[in-house]
């Protein structure tokens, strides 16, 4: 598959919109400039996701995720807070490692989290 090169930059432009949100106008550019370091730091991922044998477009869903879960304005301007969560849930859906023994147990309950994340989805 092809990146959908389009829907990650509406996904970057809604992360940012979401922590440059304010009681007060925001000029449209600061949000696109914002938006634009979103995409340079998404855009970085590809190329190992598809290393990985996956869907390129999953970096899509990663930055959706953030914009909906994680998108608060005190990450205003933060791209160091946006390169870690991406590699974080990047490393969580295409791992590049060998787990330990001793993370068997966290992987558990991030199964878990994500099995009641599902049942909630299909039940809404």
């Amino acid at each position: 598959m092809k990146l959908d090169h389009e829907e990650l930059k509406s996904a970057c432009f809604d992360y940012a919109k979401a922590v440059m949100w304010e009681r007060k106008p925001t000029d449209v550019s600061d949000i696109q400039k914002f938006a634009d370091s979103v995409y340079g730091e998404a855009i970085h991922h590809v190329k190992f996701i598809e290393g990985q044998d996956r869907d390129p477009n999953l970096i899509i869903q990663c930055v959706q995720y953030l914009a909906l879960k994680h998108a608060i304005p005190p990450m205003r301007d933060d791209i160091q807070f946006v390169r870690n969560s991406l590699e974080i849930l990047i490393e969580l859906a295409c791992p590049n490692q060998g787990a330990t023994i001793h993370q068997k147990r966290f992987f558990h309950e991030i199964f878990r989290g994500l099995q009641e994340a599902i049942s909630d989805a299909e039940s809404a």
